[in-house]
């Protein structure tokens, strides 16, 4: 799980690093639980790759 801090001069923080270019951050709550939504200006580039597989709400997995 991520730590998310947004300290009281606006700089945001994800697992102890400062994070930059942050034009709003937002939090969004369902089923599955609460997401952090962040939205950056300009152009940027993620070599991030979930192994979590996304899938439909009739997909749902069994527990």
């Amino acid at each position: 799980m991520n730590k998310v801090y947004l300290d009281k001069d606006g700089k945001l923080f994800v697992n102890g690093h400062e994070i930059k270019g942050v034009m709003s951050v937002s939090s969004e709550t369902d089923y599955l639980g609460t997401q952090i939504v962040l939205k950056f200006e300009g152009d940027y580039k993620c070599d991030f790759i979930s192994s979590r597989k996304g899938h439909s709400l009739s997909e749902r997995p069994k527990e």
